[in-house]
């Protein structure tokens, strides 16, 4: 899931209005935090549809991702604003506004979505299921800790990332 996550923030900055800065940016802990909490509902309920055919009918993204999806949507309420500045950093200008906001989230979040799924393959469902059911019970504020870290993990020499995590102060 996070790999499809990092794979969508490098093709959302490839796509028209969506312009890369010339040098990777870094994000703060924070900031990455605010981008990763933002996204995960979104996220999590299109791998649940993508999976749908594939997973057995006890499995998380069956259908109790629902609550965790719910429950991490309530606690982002107001990290809109947040994790477009972080896209708005990643890619060296603002995002486009001509709609008004709440377009250009909904199209943030459905080209994020789109191109995470894209990287999910349908033997990933049965993991990415079983992770999200490990981590449900979490409080919302973890996911969003995670997801910083996952990124220097997963991304550190992966040069499709279009972001990396900035150095922790000593």
């Amino acid at each position: 899931m996070m790999k499809a996550l990092i794979a969508a923030a490098a093709l959302l900055t490839q796509q028209p209005g969506f312009s890369p800065p010339p040098a990777k940016p870094c994000l703060a802990q924070a900031e990455a935090a605010d981008l990763g909490a933002y996204f995960m509902p979104a996220l999590i309920d299109g791998a649940a549809r993508k999976c749908s055919a594939v997973l057995p009918r006890g499995a998380f993204l069956a259908g109790p991702h629902r609550a965790l999806s719910e429950r991490l949507r309530q606690s982002n309420q107001g990290r809109w604003p947040r994790a477009k500045a972080a896209i708005e950093k990643v890619q060296g200008q603002k995002l486009p506004s001509l709609f008004g906001e709440e377009f250009t989230r909904k199209a943030a979040e459905a080209t994020v979505t789109g191109i995470a799924l894209k990287e999910i393959e349908a033997k990933d469902c049965g993991t990415a299921s079983e992770l999200l059911g490990a981590v449900a019970p979490l409080p919302a504020e973890n996911f969003g800790r995670l997801f910083p870290l996952l990124i220097e993990i997963g991304a550190k020499n992966d040069e499709r990332a279009p972001f990396r995590i900035c150095p922790r102060a000593a």
